[in-house]
């Protein structure tokens, strides 16, 4: 998980599968003010095309854009970037769903613009 201008940080991976499909994505923390990148890909090709939604379960602490994905059977084993910006300092989950697939939440910790951690 990277956020902008701090050092590159290797976080834990969450992976839900199901019959057909899984979606994997970092969870992390960043700092308020800043922005990362979750990376979502499915672990199989669907049949037809799935549309994924991505959410933030807390908007005033994360937000996140672009609020649906689409994965096809040329692009279902490619990360899709999904820019996640921490609003101010506080807990939320980013909530990956589609129909027919187990939803997964990262919980991402945004650090308060103050904290050390998010000295330049």
């Amino acid at each position: 998980f990277t956020s902008t201008g701090l050092p590159s940080v290797t976080v834990a991976v969450t992976s839900v599968e199901d019959d057909l499909t899984s979606i994997s994505l970092p969870s992390g923390a960043l700092c308020a003010g800043a922005s990362g990148v979750l990376r979502v890909r499915l672990h199989a090709a669907p049949s037809p095309n799935r549309s994924v939604s991505v959410t933030s379960n807390n908007p005033s602490v994360l937000m996140v854009s672009p609020s649906t994905l689409t994965f096809t059977d040329a692009n279902w084993f490619t990360d899709q970037m999904v820019d996640v910006h921490g609003v101010s300092a506080g807990t939320g989950q980013v909530m990956i769903a589609s129909s027919g697939i187990t939803p997964v939440q990262a919980t991402l910790t945004v650090q308060p613009s103050t904290s050390p951690a998010c000295a330049p």
